[in-house]
Parts: structure tokens; C-alpha cells; sequence
């Protein structure tokens, strides 16, 4: 319990334990003393082949506690432990030793490189495949020189024993090995050179400078002194030393440039980001508009519908309903005649409002029917249509001219017909299979007994018996035109057909 809460508390992970290799990897982790939202997390790998990750950098930049970090992280993985970082593979290790810090001492007579050198020494004796070493300044405490040839040769047989070894260093000469030989990852900690102060960022694969005279002349010293010391190194300084710091500075450049094309990177996925966003928002204002009109739509069908169960119930036992079908075909051919002819008083209604007066013949629109006016009070008028009268808004209105009612030949044709064959086909519930086997058999029959005018009753439900019907309709050479029933014929409900 005390371990779920940790991992918890350090937003930690539950660490993976492999055999195969040394390889090593750690995601965003973060030394578990340090304030979380002040620290700065990072990422540490050591890749296939790879023994020895090297870190340099200036002093006070984080080498140390970045050392700490993946070692506590290693030894809390052995122990059974969570991990505080977000992902975490690590090696099983037989053993693991630490040299940090100093542990000079007095009543043994141990100075600090003494000290180094003991524990260094037991390392050296015992190290194996599947060792863990964590060696902080390597070789330091005496002679440059005789200190960096140590540290590398120390590195060298730790390698050759099949060890993983964690280490820094300042010296260029350990560097410029690292750099050369094969398994050793030289990373370093980064450091501003504008404001002098670390980031405590972990730059992979890039040596870092020490920075020694910046940071001396940032605490104070005298720039003479500081003058004479550059002398003195340009003086000391060995051809091999020189190119090395050219590199490392050489580095710092090309990482700058990589960091500034990743921000760019970043700043165009962010605005291609917004870009989906906002097309997705377009996205769901159609829908919510589509699903706005629909919900409109239902409503004014639900206002037909009760409109016509009305007009039927007032018309029926008045005529047959076959009749009523041929009717309302014949007022429909009528409409599509008047919108030619209505046209042009369509256009010049848009530009100037028409006035209206009792005994114009007009349209609803919207309501797809036409009546006289009988009545206007102020902005509503009362239409007679279809022998009902309805109250309209004049804006509502357009002019039409008055139809002229054509005695067709066929509305006896039809009556005769209609004697012996039915004139509407009602397929409602049927499934779409068995619909249109209905529908196949009625229009042959509906062709056999020289129909002209005929109903299909089909309902609205889904839709999918609707499409059906009309998708059969239209490879029909037998059907001339098929169209909406009006409202008082079943409106969408049903399909007036017209054969040839």
C-alpha cells in the first residue's frame, strides 16, 4: 500500500526488468527529493552495445544529481520498487557499486583521491557482465593528467569485464577517448553561455564545455585574472584539446538550430491542430444545423398530417378516394404549369413587395397548395383552398394566376377503371424485399388494366421503403412521372405515380 501510494505521489511507474542486454531506457524521470513542479524531468537511454554514458558539462549543472537520479532509479527497480518516471526498462544486475561524493578520512589517513581509488579498486576486482557502476569525476583529486589516463583506463577494463558504468567528467582527454571509442555514449548537462545559469536539461550525444571562466568571473573574480588564465590555457593547451572544444561548441550551434526547426515543427503541428478543430466545430454547426431544419421539418409534417386526417374526415363519404388521387394529380400538373407562368412576377416580387388584394389568386408557400383570398386584416389574410379557409401572414403569399380547369379525357378512364381495379397499393410494413415484389405485381396488373393514375402507400418510417420504391420507380419505362402525394393524399406517406 505504501508503495501504490509513492508511485503515486512521485507520478511514477511500475518498472520492466530484461536479461537479454545492457540497454537501458528511462522516460521523464525525475530524482524523487526534488520539488515536481520545479524539476526539470528528462530522458536517459543507453542504447544496444552502448556501456558507458558518459555526462559532462560545467560544474553546479546537474552531472551529479543526474547520476543520483538514474541510480536511485536502478536500485529501487532491483528492490522490487516503482520507479519515479513515466517509463522505465532496466537490466537485471547482479551487483552495483557507487563512488560519489567524498569520503576522505582522517583516522585512516585517506585523502580524497585515496578514498576514490579504494572503492574504484574493489569495483575493478569484483566487475563482471552485470555489474552497475556509478563513477562521479572519475580520476579526480590529482594530476590532470595522470588522473585522465587513470579514469580511461579504469573505463577501458570495466568495458572489457562487461560492466554498465555511469561516470562524469571534466577532463578533455577523457572526453576525446569517449568521443573515439565504440560503446561509450558522451552526453553532457546544458548550461545558458547568455545568463551563465544551468537548465538542468540532458543533451544526448553532445559534450559539453565546462564554462569555468564564465562562472569564475560571474563570482567575482577580477577579468585580469581571468585574462591571464585564458593565456595560460591557449599556451598549455594541446592541438587535441583545441579541436575538441571547437567540436563542442561546434555542437552547441547544431543543437541550437535543431531545437529552433523542432519549435517550428511544433508551432505548425499546433496550428494544423486548430485548423482540425475548426473544421470540426464547422462540422457539428451543419449537423446541429441539418438536425435543427429536421427537427423543423418533423413539425410542419406533424401539422399536415393533422391537417389532412382533418380534410379526410371532412371529405369522406363525399368521394371515392380513387378520385380524390386523380384530383389531387390533376391540381399538381396544374401547379407545374403555373410556375412558368408565374415566373416573372416571382422575380419582381423578390424586388418589390406585391400588394395583395380580396380576390387575388395566390400560393402558400411552404404549405404547397394555392387558394383565393376571401379576407386581409393588416399583415394576415384568409385564403380559401381546397374548400377550407386558412389564416396566412401576407409574407407567406406569392401571386399565381388563377388555373384553368382542364377537363382531362383519361378522369373517366380512370372512374371506369377504377371499377375493377384498385387504384392505391399499400405496402406499409412490409419489409423492402416483399414491398417491392408487391409493387412488381400491382404496376403489371395497373399496365394490364390501362391505369393511368395510381397510389402508392408506403409510409414514412425510416425512409428505406421510400427510396426503394421511388429507386424502382425510376427504371421503369412504363411509369411516365412519380411525385410526392400532397398533404391530404398521405404526403410523404405516399408516392401519386402516373403510367403511360
Amino acid at each position: 500500500l505504501a508503495k501504490g501510494r509513492w508511485v503515486l505521489d512521485v507520478d511514477g511507474v511500475i518498472p520492466s526488468l530484461q536479461e537479454r542486454d545492457g540497454s537501458l531506457r528511462l522516460v521523464h524521470a525525475v530524482h524523487p527529493l526534488l520539488d515536481r513542479e520545479k524539476a526539470v524531468a528528462n530522458d536517459y537511454r543507453l542504447k544496444l552495445r552502448q556501456q558507458v554514458l558518459m555526462i559532462s558539462g560545467p560544474n553546479m549543472g546537474g552531472k551529479t544529481v543526474t547520476l543520483k537520479t538514474v541510480g536511485i532509479c536502478v536500485v529501487l527497480a532491483q528492490a522490487g520498487f516503482p520507479v519515479p518516471a513515466h517509463e522505465a526498462l532496466l537490466p537485471w544486475y547482479e551487483s552495483m557499486w557507487f563512488d560519489i561524493g567524498d569520503n576522505q578520512s582522517i583516522s585512516e589517513n585517506l585523502s580524497t583521491f585515496s578514498s576514490h581509488m579504494t572503492r574504484i579498486s574493489g569495483l575493478v576486482s569484483s566487475a563482471g557482465r552485470g555489474t552497475f557502476a556509478l563513477l562521479d569525476e572519475v580520476g579526480n583529486g590529482t594530476d590532470p593528467l595522470e588522473g585522465a589516463s587513470l579514469a580511461v583506463a579504469v573505463l577501458e577494463d570495466l568495458m572489457d569485464k562487461g560492466a554498465t558504468v555511469l561516470t562524469s567528467t571534466h577532463y578533455s582527454q577523457v572526453k576525446s577517448w569517449g568521443k573515439a571509442a565504440d560503446g561509450v555514449l558522451v552526453s553532457s548537462m546544458e548550461f545558458d553561455a547568455e545568463t551563465l545559469q544551468p537548465t538542468y536539461r540532458y543533451v544526448e550525444d553532445v559534450s559539453g564545455a565546462s564554462y569555468a571562466f564564465d562562472i569564475a568571473a560571474r563570482c567575482g573574480l577580477p577579468s585580469s585574472v581571468i585574462d591571464r588564465a585564458r593565456e595560460r590555457k591557449e599556451q598549455e593547451a594541446s592541438q587535441v584539446q583545441r579541436e575538441l572544444e571547437n567540436l563542442e561548441r561546434l555542437q552547441e550551434t547544431v543543437r541550437h538550430k535543431e531545437e529552433r526547426f523542432r519549435s517550428l515543427i511544433d508551432d505548425a503541428h499546433r496550428l494544423q491542430k486548430e485548423a482540425d478543430q475548426e473544421k470540426e466545430k464547422a462540422r457539428k454547426d451543419r449537423q446541429r444545423i441539418r438536425e435543427e431544419y429536421a427537427a423543423n421539418l418533423d413539425s410542419m409534417l406533424d401539422e399536415k398530417r393533422e391537417e389532412a386526417e382533418r380534410i379526410i374526415q371532412d371529405l369522406k363519404g363525399k368521394e371515392k378516394l380513387h378520385e380524390l388521387v386523380a384530383d389531387r394529380t390533376k391540381l399538381n400538373s396544374l401547379g407545374q404549369d403555373e410556375e412558368a407562368d408565374g415566373a416573372e412576377s416571382e422575380t419582381s416580387a423578390s424586388t418589390k413587395p406585391h400588394v395583395f388584394h380580396v380576390g387575388d389568386y395566390v400560393r402558400l408557400t411552404g404549405l404547397n397548395t394555392h387558394g383565393e383570398i376571401v379576407d386581409i386584416r393588416r399583415k394576415e389574410a384568409t385564403v380559401l383552398a381546397n374548400g377550407i379557409r386558412t389564416r396566412v401572414k401576407l409574407s407567406k403569399l406569392e401571386p399565381m394566376a388563377r388555373p384553368v380547369i382542364r377537363k382531362p379525357e383519361r378522369t373517366h378512364r380512370v372512374d371506369a377503371v377504377a371499377s375493377r381495379f384498385p387504384s392505391e397499393l399499400n405496402i406499409i410494413g412490409m419489409r423492402v424485399e416483399e414491398g417491392l415484389d408487391a409493387l412488381d405485381h400491382y404496376l403489371d396488373q395497373a399496365v394490364v388494366h390501362h391505369a393511368t393514375v395510381v397510389r402508392i402507400i408506403h409510409g414514412m418510417g425510416t425512409g428505406r421503403l421510400r427510396s426503394a420504391v421511388w429507386k424502382d420507380l425510376s427504371k421503369r419505362s412504363t411509369i411516365k412521372s412519380y411525385e410526392a402525394a400532397g398533404p391530404s393524399d398521405g404526403g410523404l406517406g405516399a408516392t401519386i405515380v402516373t403510367l403511360r
